[in-house]
């Protein structure tokens, strides 16, 4: 008869596959009912962050390396803003691109970042080597999505047990806003695989016996989470915290 922990990791290995081919093809059937529709095509639409993001990218491969001119919103509504201010204040100077951009600088403390700089050098290493293809950095993002899924699957599993892992897995591939977001030009898939992944090295550092070769990739991830949001921070010290506690 065949042996009970041989049977369990065939099980395993099944509920995974079912997981990340259900999520593979949820994403394929979602690109190929979304390709003819306006979704994908998001980031022409200049006030839209998506295309905040894709100008930044498109600096920083043109030569702008340290984004002094590049990642400054330039929205009709950062206009107007800096219109009314320049009228109430009196100014004498005559309104234009120019001033607008001195106000909103100083507005926004320049030269700091205005958002976390992680996505758009993304992107900009895209344009880099294979060129301006929205649709590649949308594909690289559904792989993530999938990614994403067998991760929540894989914490489910460390956490509660298989049939958790496999709920959580089928849960993470069917979700609706996942699906919405990796069609964007947003960070959002970014930030879900490696929040995810910090946790599942967090997890994998802190079994019995485990090499600190994954405390090492837990610190990694972390520190990529603050450049794509810092507000990961809160989870980095989270982490910590329960590093601390443990050893």
């Amino acid at each position: 008869m065949e042996d009970t922990p041989g049977r369990r990791r065939r099980g395993l290995h099944l509920s995974l596959a079912l997981v990340l081919s259900l999520a593979a093809g949820v994403r394929t059937a979602s690109y190929i009912e979304l390709r003819g529709g306006p979704l994908l095509y998001m980031h022409h639409w200049t006030e839209s962050d998506m295309h905040f993001f894709r100008d930044w990218a498109r600096g920083i491969a043109a030569g702008d390396y340290l984004s002094v001119d590049s990642g400054k919103p330039a929205h009709s509504w950062h206009d107007n803003f800096a219109r009314e201010v320049h009228e109430m204040t009196g100014s004498t100077e005559p309104y234009g691109p120019d001033y607008r951009r001195r106000l909103w600088d100083r507005w926004l403390g320049a030269p700091r970042f205005y958002q976390d700089p992680l996505y758009p050098y993304l992107l900009a290493a895209e344009i880099g080597t294979i060129g301006d293809r929205p649709a590649a950095v949308v594909a690289a993002q559904m792989l993530l999505g999938v990614a994403s899924a067998g991760l929540a699957w894989f914490i489910a599993l460390e956490l509660f047990g298989p049939g958790a892992a496999l709920a959580a897995g089928l849960l993470a591939a069917l979700f609706g806003p996942s699906l919405l977001f990796e069609v964007l030009l947003l960070r959002t898939s970014a930030i879900t695989f490696l929040g995810l992944a910090v946790t599942a090295a967090a997890l994998l550092a802190l079994r019995e016996g485990a090499s600190r070769g994954w405390l090492v990739a837990a610190g990694a991830l972390s520190g990529l989470s603050v450049l794509l949001k810092s507000s990961a921070l809160l989870v980095t010290g989270a982490l910590l915290a329960v590093v601390i506690w443990r050893h």
